[in-house]
């Protein structure tokens, strides 16, 4: 599962955030699919069906998650989260953000 949800935020932050003002891999894609009309398939991968999923992406933007904003969201939605699913928020958002650092140094 921790393969599946850390390769999933990589694959879809490399998708929709910005390289350049309002540009996105997603949207340059969309425009080839749509000039050619051929489905590229990285455009249609669905969203894995996790909770932990859900809770990442209402947790972050495209800011980091931090223990603060963890917090706030079990105090918030009266929840606990376990060692492990701590651990795999964490290991989402080290992806999320080697991600953004990686299209900001034009890697």
């Amino acid at each position: 599962m921790t393969d599946l949800l850390v390769g999933s935020v990589k694959h879809f932050v490399e998708l929709d955030y910005p390289y350049a003002k309002g540009k996105t891999v997603r949207k340059d894609l969309q425009q080839v699919e749509k000039s050619t009309g051929k489905e590229i398939e990285r455009l249609h991968k669905e969203e894995p069906e996790h909770e932990l999923w859900d809770v990442f992406w209402e947790i972050t933007s495209y800011e980091s998650i931090t223990s603060l904003s963890l917090f706030a969201y079990c105090f918030l939605h009266s929840v606990k989260f376990s060692w492990w699913e701590i651990e795999l928020l964490q290991k989402m958002e080290s992806a999320k953000m080697w991600v953004i650092q990686s299209q900001n140094r034009g890697i």
